[in-house]
């Protein structure tokens, strides 16, 4: 069973899961394709999660590799080849590999960006295609969220209240 939500340790509030915030982006961009239909290019990369030691190492066997960002969308726009999307939970950093996914991506002329709730990694999303992103020297200025710095967040240190309610479980 996949947790939609979790605890923050720093506040104790509850907040979405990754899992819940790229479920719920998926689940738009399968209702937005009728006006973007570009969205229908964008797939999840299959790198995080638990899993079975026997099923890790044939993924890993199969080219599975640590840090690549979770969403792809192979669509050129703002000089470009694409768009790499690493969702984060409220409370989450990059680590080591995805900084360093960051950086070689980066440099082979893909956009980057980091989003940490179903808003921002729309906004993301919508900036991209829409030709908002603005290039100089090879870096992404002025882009909210695009090209995101070594501490791997943006915005506030401040976690939001979560938008829903967790749901409760009837046990019998």
């Amino acid at each position: 069973m996949t947790r939609r939500w979790k605890t923050n340790v720093k506040t104790n509030r509850l907040i979405p899961s990754e899992h819940a915030e790229q479920s719920a982006l998926i689940e738009w961009t399968a209702l937005a394709q009728g006006n973007i239909p570009e969205l229908g290019l964008l797939f999840a990369i299959p790198n995080g999660g638990r899993r079975h030691p026997a099923v890790a190492m044939a993924m890993k066997r199969e080219g599975v590799k640590r840090g690549v960002p979770d969403l792809m969308l192979p669509v050129a726009r703002c000089g470009l080849h694409g768009l790499f999307l690493e969702m984060k939970a409220a409370d989450g950093r990059l680590s080591p590999e995805q900084k360093r996914w960051r950086d070689m991506l980066i440099a082979q002329g893909y956009g980057v960006a980091v989003a940490f709730s179903f808003e921002d990694a729309k906004t993301v999303l919508e900036d991209y295609l829409s030709d908002k992103w603005r290039l100089e020297n090879g870096r992404l200025n002025d882009t909210p969220l695009a090209d995101f710095g070594d501490s791997g967040r943006t915005g506030s240190s401040d976690v939001p209240e979560p938008s829903r309610k967790p749901r409760r479980r009837n046990r019998k």
